[in-house]
């Protein structure tokens, strides 16, 4: 599974999000139980993985999670941060 870049976890945390990193936390796992994971402790998956779309669509997840597919040319990691970052100021 790809996961978001190290600068992106930066930036939220300086925004007071809480936020971790699945290939650090727990690597290797399946996709279903990252799925799982997300529901259990209503989190926001961040991810460019197009299998989660399917996943998502066919799980019932609580209203306080969800998926966030993002699916953008792939910048540099530092252009990801910023723009997540710019995004998440905005709102």
């Amino acid at each position: 599974m790809k996961t978001s870049p190290p600068p992106l976890l930066g930036r939220f945390r300086r925004f007071g999000h809480d936020v971790v990193r699945v290939g650090t936390v727990a690597p290797g796992s399946s996709d279903q139980d990252v799925l799982t994971w997300t529901a259990r402790d209503g989190r926001i998956l961040l991810t460019f993985d197009k299998d989660f779309n399917e996943l998502a669509r066919n799980a019932a997840l609580p209203s306080i999670c969800g998926v966030l597919l993002l699916r953008v040319p792939m910048p540099g990691p530092g252009d990801v941060g910023a723009r997540l970052a710019d995004l998440g100021r905005d709102a």
